[in-house]
């Protein structure tokens, strides 16, 4: 799966789990402070939000949290299919806990790895 597609999964889905009236906030960054430049996506909603317990659980297959933040079993594989590409990439992806609000998805590659697979622009046209 291309780069641009996982970031617009990502981002599709911050949008459809956030509150009415709010905002998606979607930063980019490159690190060229390492011995190889990082590339880092990181995507936050103010969606009813994820339990500290789930954070890594939503990576997986058919694992999703229903609307009072609480596990439940449903045919849920974004996260999952864009976690299996971004670590075949030689990427992470992590879900980091916000009090009150949606997690922060963040991705982080390498850049010479997104160079060399001609997918210089991540920023997916969502």
């Amino acid at each position: 799966m291309p780069l641009g597609a996982l970031a617009k999964n990502i981002i599709r889905n911050a949008v459809r789990f956030t509150r009415s009236e709010s905002d998606v906030q979607i930063v980019l960054e490159i690190h060229r402070s390492t011995s190889e430049p990082l590339v880092f996506l990181s995507v936050r909603d103010h969606g009813p939000g994820v339990p500290e317990d789930s954070l890594e659980a939503i990576f997986q297959p058919f694992y999703r949290i229903n609307g009072e933040g609480e596990a439940q079993e449903g045919m849920v594989l974004g996260f999952a299919i864009a976690s299996e590409a971004i670590r075949m990439h030689r990427g992470t992806i992590r879900a980091r806990k916000r009090p009150a609000y949606g997690p922060r998805i963040v991705v982080q590659l390498l850049r010479q790895d997104i160079d060399a697979r001609g997918t210089k622009n991540l920023q997916a046209r969502a």
